[in-house]
């Protein structure tokens, strides 16, 4: 059982959301999830608005609260994927994760790439298990669309720095890549292929227009399952597997 009351160090976790159990999110693992507030980026499509734009209004969860469902459940839960928002803007994700592994647990983050010194070290440190990283769209035109993807000015090389950290690294990772009509196409998707070329695992989300950032998107309607089962295709000359999900 875990011992003790709550720890002033905890206090500095902000953390917005728990799903106790998840068979989605890390692929062959049991996984609680931890939902941190805060982006960078303006994605118009992104499905978690409230984290991005009105986190000061969600009520915080303390980590007294996972930390005693988690060591109720050790055995059974497998591991803990940190999400958000974007968790490495955040100074205490260390420490959260550090109290996340004397419980004994496996430790995935998902994170848009724009920190790729902050992942870096996480990689180095070994407080890692797995990385999930998005990637918006393709690099053309000297990063222009993806910047009006993310409605920001995004450091095209970071992303960048963040991909090839990702991929020398020695543990299981995945790219990510919401298909949204009008900021992905088949043409996009090679794109990224290429530049993610000899990559474990890329996923190819399917865009589901249900409360997006901007609302306009709702109005989206997304590609057909062939659509995507062609750009999977496409994506299985550079790639070493390629998945569809929320299909």
């Amino acid at each position: 059982m875990l011992k003790g009351t709550l720890k002033e160090s905890w206090r500095k976790f902000n953390i917005k959301g728990f799903q106790e159990v998840s068979l989605l999110e890390w692929e062959g693992k049991l996984t609680s999830i931890l939902f941190v507030p805060g982006c960078n980026l303006r994605c118009p499509f992104c499905h978690a608005k409230d984290l991005v734009l009105k986190t000061d209004k969600m009520e915080s969860i303390s980590f007294e609260r996972v930390a005693s469902y988690l060591d109720a459940k050790r055995g059974w839960i497998d591991g803990v994927a940190i999400t958000g928002g974007e968790p490495t803007m955040h100074k205490w994700l260390f420490e959260l994760i550090d109290e996340i592994k004397r419980l004994k647990l496996a430790v995935m983050i998902e994170t848009n790439g724009t920190y790729p010194e902050k992942i870096k070290t996480l990689l180095d440190t070994e407080r890692l298990n797995y990385i999930a990283m998005d990637i918006k769209t393709s690099f053309e035109n000297s990063g222009k669309k993806y910047k009006e993807a993310v409605r920001g000015d995004v450091d095209i090389a970071s992303i960048k720095r963040s991909i090839d950290i990702i991929m020398s690294s020695d543990i299981d990772y995945e790219f990510r890549t919401t298909i949204v009509p009008g900021i992905i196409d088949t043409e996009d998707i090679i794109g990224i292929a290429t530049t993610i070329e000899g990559a474990k695992r890329l996923c190819l989300q399917q865009f589901s227009p249900k409360d997006t950032l901007d609302p306009a998107y709702l109005k989206v309607k997304p590609y057909p399952r062939e659509m995507l089962e062609e750009m999977a295709e496409a994506a299985r000359k550079f790639v070493e597997a390629v998945v569809i999900k929320n299909v």
